[in-house]
């Protein structure tokens, strides 16, 4: 994932929910670079529910490494990963199933994330200086990213 760069992935939620919803996005220690900073952000039909910040390490127990080349921006890694979370808890309303979930990412040094390798739906990136994400969102807005980021889901 590029520096400056805010990525977007929606979905359609299957059910409804009443008490929370969370995502996961996975990054791989790999190469990270001193000060990286790392935003998720958690929508709702476009509207801001929840963020998070992280400043990521330098160095990890388990680093993950390369395997294989890289093409295109894209590796496969060892099994070395960490995982990022965004949630709202305690909902104040019901999330009724087929509300739009979007979630963004946005890093200030170049990251390396988990992608989808069978999308059902796609990644879009706009240039964004940051680092908080913007309240409202167009889940399509910016560009068709390049691959899409797997994006994990839970929720009750």
């Amino acid at each position: 994932m590029p520096s400056n760069s805010l990525i977007s992935t929606s979905y359609s939620v299957n059910r409804s929910l009443s008490t929370f919803i969370g995502a996961q996005l996975v990054v791989f220690p790999y190469q990270i670079q001193p000060g990286t900073v790392l935003y998720v952000g958690l929508y709702l039909n476009g509207q801001l529910g929840a963020a998070e910040n992280y400043t990521l390490k330098t160095s990890y127990d388990n680093p993950a490494y390369v395997l294989g080349d890289v093409k295109n921006g894209v590796g496969n890694f060892s099994n070395s990963r960490v995982v990022f979370t965004v949630s709202m808890i305690r909902l104040k309303a019901t999330i009724s199933a087929g509300t739009q979930i979007t979630v963004t990412a946005w890093a200030s040094k170049p990251i390396w994330l988990q992608i989808d390798k069978l999308p059902l739906t796609h990644s879009y990136e706009t240039s964004w200086v940051g680092p908080t994400p913007p309240s409202v969102i167009l889940p399509t807005a910016g560009r068709v990213a390049e691959c899409t980021l797997a994006v994990g889901g839970t929720g009750s």
